[in-house]
């Protein structure tokens, strides 16, 4: 199996963009709706405000003139729908730090503790957090996959190049998020329990 390098990822992002999005991108990352951020059955009463208009899914994109946020949506979750804002780069900062965020599941009653980006995006009247899934959204149970001596312990040749592109996956959102941090002159948001793995400054 190929790795997948940022610039493939990029270069989907556009292909899929295409129709609602001419630029070039820079970086471009699948965000969630933080908790206690906005609420989806606001939305289906038709809020205007920015935070119940996100999707169970979204997509933060830099291009050379904005910071842009699409709606996820469709058959695979994953196709555009609408762009729900666009921001010039300017006049946005994008402000990250990692916390700890625990998902309820009523179907099974039981928790799951995964670590996120948390990414706040700030600027004229708008103050925005959303989350993207860090350490390729493995639970804390798993994150063992990502470390580099237990890959090289691994006999299993199918598992290590599993691990292998957790650790990919893992490295690409890091990066993207930095990319957004500096592009637009943000830095670490320090928030309660922050991590400091997750390489931004």
């Amino acid at each position: 199996m190929s790795a997948v390098t940022i610039e493939d990822t990029l270069q989907q992002v556009s292909r899929t963009l295409a129709g609602i999005c001419a630029e070039p991108i820079g970086a471009a990352l699948v965000v969630h709706r933080a908790p206690d951020t906005g609420s989806g059955l606001r939305r289906l009463f038709g809020s205007k405000a920015l935070a119940d208009r996100l999707r169970a899914s979204n997509q933060l994109v830099l291009t050379p003139t904005h910071v842009r946020l699409f709606a996820l949506g469709g058959r695979s979750g994953m196709e555009p729908k609408e762009q729900l804002g666009a921001w010039p780069v300017g006049q946005i900062t994008v402000y990250a730090g990692i916390e700890e965020r625990s998902t309820w599941f009523a179907s099974t009653g039981s928790s799951v503790d995964q670590h996120v980006f948390r990414l706040r995006l700030m600027g004229p009247d708008l103050d925005l957090t959303v989350d993207a899934m860090a350490y390729a959204g493995l639970d804390d149970l798993s994150l063992e996959m990502l470390d580099p001596q237990a890959r090289a312990d691994e006999t299993d040749p199918d598992v290590r190049e599993g691990m292998a592109g957790l650790q990919e996956m893992s490295e690409e959102t890091a990066a993207m998020v930095a990319i957004l941090v500096r592009a637009t002159g943000g830095g670490r948001w320090i928030v309660p329990g922050a991590d400091d793995r997750s390489g931004v400054r």
